[in-house]
């Protein structure tokens, strides 16, 4: 949600004027780059700004770790663990698609299941990881551009500013400079974010990586720590984590059809629909 943002709502009898609360940039705030695409989420899993790097994922892992001095440490405890071919980064590699399907690691789309996604996992449904035919076309200069900065809207956080084209030149989502975790270290030169999306080869899955001469989507160790940057096939309803309302004499709130009294306030969780938004006439 937004602060500062608020619109009118009327009924056949009252108006009430509702400003949503609470700022702060929404994490899966969606943006969308071309016809008929996914809707990218602005920051990544486990962040909460654009510029934060988030959590990094072996591929198929849903616990999602982030650095604690010189070592990779789990969300969710403190037991350092090593992306390469050790226990548990390891749990999909060396695996055939044929295995990856018979333990439930993919689906009959080929693509990790939901259990194994970890945008699905830390978000809830319907967000997913990208496949790797999406990252595909957001690299495609027919479809998106791509342009590196160094100092994104002045964080100091390098990256990449992907944008779509035409009916979609207004729409952009920054990616951090997060590099990817390789063994006990993070690796600088080359930022990764994994695909929902195996290869033939039992050890390789396709993220895309980027660097400031470099964007593409590649095949890398399915044990290397990597970023999850989340998408939706639709597009959310609008959301606020609080609304209020202030009531004139005999108002009648609309979301509970109770009388309030002048000047009385109420707050409460409510999401509405994002068609619903708009100044009243």
């Amino acid at each position: 949600a937004t602060a500062g943002l608020a619109a009118n709502f009327k009924s056949d009898a009252v108006t009430v004027e509702v400003a949503i609360t609470g700022g702060g940039v929404d994490p899966t705030a969606p943006v969308q780059l071309w016809a008929d695409g996914p809707y990218f989420a602005t920051c990544n899993v486990g962040a909460n700004t654009p510029q934060e790097y988030g959590y990094y994922f072996w591929w198929g892992d849903t616990v999602g770790y982030k650095r604690d001095g010189d070592n990779w440490v789990p969300v969710a405890d403190g037991t350092i663990i090593s992306f390469e071919n050790v226990t548990p980064a390891n749990s999909t590699y060396d695996k055939t698609i044929d295995e990856l399907s018979s333990e439930g690691w993919i689906d009959e789309s080929g693509n990790l299941a939901a259990t194994n996604d970890a945008a699905t996992v830390k978000l809830g449904t319907p967000w997913r990881m990208p496949t790797r035919e999406e990252l595909r076309i957001l690299v495609d200069s027919s479809y998106c551009t791509s342009v590196w900065t160094n100092d994104y809207k002045e964080t100091g956080v390098a990256g990449r500013i992907v944008t779509g084209l035409g009916a979609y030149s207004g729409n952009s989502v920054f990616f951090p400079e997060t590099g990817h975790g390789e063994k006990t270290g993070l690796t600088n030169n080359l930022s990764a974010f994994w695909s929902s999306t195996p290869l033939e080869d039992k050890r390789y899955a396709a993220p895309l990586v980027f660097s400031t001469n470099l964007c593409s989507v590649v095949n890398i160790f399915r044990t290397y720590g990597c970023s999850v940057r989340p998408v939706r096939d639709t597009p959310p309803s609008l959301s606020a984590s609080a609304i209020s309302a202030k009531s004139a004499a005999g108002t009648v709130d609309l979301r509970t059809n109770v009388a309030l009294a002048e000047g009385e306030t109420t707050v409460s969780i409510v999401t509405w629909s994002a068609t619903a938004w708009g100044a009243v006439p």
